[in-house]
């Protein structure tokens, strides 16, 4: 199985959970979470970095410095260090969230066109991470929680596969 595949298959498998409000991944150390908003995603060693919103895909700093962790829920992003709350977007404020080529990070844009993108930082090899499928597939579920948000996730799922196994 190629690595898109293993991809697509494993944001297959998170959809159905997320809609249930079944995934986990949140310790005693994350951000609360608000009544009735429901975990979807985990990912570490974060960046923001300011796009164009010319051209969103480019210019994007993946030497910036480490923001925290991005949580994606059923309402907002947000990064934190440990429960601190560094910065949130909520899903109902932004017009778009589209994974960035490669899948290493996400961009978001807002309705007047300004747009941020929330990106892996490049760290020094740690054979203890996940395979960068894994990390890829919580990036794709990130633009999954964001789709949900706005009642499209199955049309989201439906158009994935023409998007991933390029």
């Amino acid at each position: 199985m190629s690595p898109e595949e293993r991809l697509l298959e494993r944001v297959q498998q998170w959809a159905p959970r997320f809609a249930a409000g079944t995934v986990r991944n949140w310790t005693l150390l994350s951000p609360s979470l608000r009544e009735g908003e429901r975990f979807g995603a985990k990912l570490n060693s974060i960046g923001i970095s300011q796009v164009p919103s010319a051209d969103p895909l480019s210019g994007v700093d993946h030497r910036a410095d480490v923001a925290g962790l991005a949580y994606g829920t059923s309402q907002r992003l947000i990064i934190a260090n440990g429960r601190t709350i560094r910065r949130t977007w909520e899903w109902a404020e932004l017009e778009e969230v589209v994974v960035l080529q490669g899948f290493v990070g996400v961009v978001l844009r807002t309705p007047d066109g300004a747009a941020h993108a929330v990106h892996q930082v490049k760290l020094h090899y740690d054979p203890l991470k996940p395979q960068p499928y894994v990390t890829a597939a919580g990036w794709v579920a990130l633009e999954g929680c964001f789709a949900a948000s706005q009642d499209r996730l199955d049309a989201w799922l439906e158009r994935l596969p023409a998007r991933v196994l390029v």
